[in-house]
């Protein structure tokens, strides 16, 4: 019971602080670093201070003012309120920042003033992870402007001999200033490589997913993915939420085109069959190839008479399309069977139905539409019933 309590406890905790949005999680958790590294650099000046190598009165003003700025800028991006602003996380501020608060530490630190440069380090990381490169820059040219007046006014207050280690202090800065701008620019050079890498494998996995789920030729769905709607359609049904016709289609003599006009040919025909139909059905409808020339169209929310005047409007259209220029008397017939699928049914089942109407078309002449009969509940036997009035 302990445990859960102090589980709840942690949780209210990081949510008051972070956020539980994604978004403004990542920007708040930044800020709240800055601002304990902020707490950190001034433990380290308070432990110069009680060392007496620095003014105590002065490091607790610079500690307040530091610590201040660093939490109202965590105040405000926790809040939301620079949700809109073109940098939301204040980013660019929080490491100007810190900058400014570690050159007032250089002055104040004295001879203790070698344990400041890690923090500026530190800062221009940041810069690295989450500045622009011209940002890097202007920042980099920011910390050597400010450091340089840091330094000038420590060394007009350092006695003669102290000056010259002063200057040795001021190369090392530079020198340190100089290749952390470098390293902060290469890090954005790798981030931005890797935004760009991220955004090229999203749209080579959403381009293996598109090459997985189509047929390449007419540019349908295939059979593996229909078979996946199928099934989210049946849970539909079952639950009463939508009713579904499943349609298999077969184009009438497919195998003498090919063999008379050549695969080119019966491949144009596949691929005007396929525009055909999808002009002449609604968008919610799914149409697949099944395999070879074998079709499947999925119905969803539809009435069986709105169906067949569908079905009878695609046939009558595809006989009236022309395949290829090339060969303009060539056309195309199709038979087409419709089974409703009954919830709780197999989605198998539905389909062997659609199926046998299919070929209940083929032997009753070719180039029509059959309605295959519900399931008899005691025999569990159906019937077939040609529409004659699509034919």
């Amino acid at each position: 019971m302990r445990n859960i309590a102090f589980k709840h406890f942690l949780t209210r905790t990081s949510n008051l602080l972070f956020s539980n949005n994604a978004a403004l999680r990542n920007r708040a958790s930044m800020s709240w670093l800055a601002v304990g590294l902020m707490a950190i650099s001034s433990l380290v000046m308070y432990s110069v201070a009680h060392t007496g190598l620095a003014s105590r009165s002065a490091v607790l003003v610079w500690s307040a003012v530091a610590l201040s700025g660093s939490g109202l800028m965590a105040l405000l991006v926790r809040s939301g309120w620079t949700a809109g602003w073109r940098d939301p996380a204040l980013a660019l501020p929080q490491i100007i920042w810190a900058v400014t608060m570690s050159a007032f530490a250089y002055v104040i630190a004295g001879s203790a003033k070698g344990v400041v440069p890690g923090s500026v380090a530190i800062a221009l990381l940041f810069a690295g992870l989450n500045l622009r490169a011209k940002q890097i820059i202007v920042l980099s040219f920011y910390a050597v402007g400010v450091y340089a007046v840091a330094m000038l006014f420590a060394f007009r207050e350092q006695p003669a001999e102290g000056r010259q280690l002063e200057l040795i202090y001021g190369l090392v800065m530079f020198n340190m200033l100089l290749g952390s701008m470098f390293l902060s620019l290469r890090l954005h050079q790798l981030r931005k490589r890797l935004h760009v890498q991220r955004k090229e494998l999203i749209a080579a996995l959403a381009a293996n997913k598109e090459l997985a789920s189509r047929d390449p030729l007419t540019g349908l769905l295939n059979r593996r993915h229909m078979l996946e709607l199928m099934q989210l359609e049946q849970r539909r049904c079952l639950r009463g939420v939508r009713t579904m016709l499943l349609v298999q289609m077969d184009l009438d003599h497919f195998k003498s085109i090919n063999d008379t006009y050549g695969h080119s040919v019966g491949d144009q025909a596949l691929k005007k069959f396929a525009d055909v139909v999808r002009s002449n059905i609604r968008s919610s409808d799914v149409l697949c190839r099944w395999g070879g020339e074998e079709f499947v169209l999925l119905l969803s929310d539809a009435s069986v008479d709105g169906a067949m005047q569908t079905l009878h409007r695609v046939r009558v259209a595809v006989s009236a399309a022309q395949i290829d220029a090339s060969v303009p008397d060539l056309r195309l017939t199709v038979s087409i069977g419709m089974a409703e699928h009954i919830p709780g049914e197999l989605i198998d089942t539905t389909l062997d139905r659609a199926d046998q109407a299919l070929y209940c078309a083929k032997r009753g002449g070719r180039n029509q539409v059959v309605q295959a009969q519900r399931p008899l509940p005691e025999s569990g036997q159906h019937d077939l019933m040609p529409a004659a009035a699509y034919s």
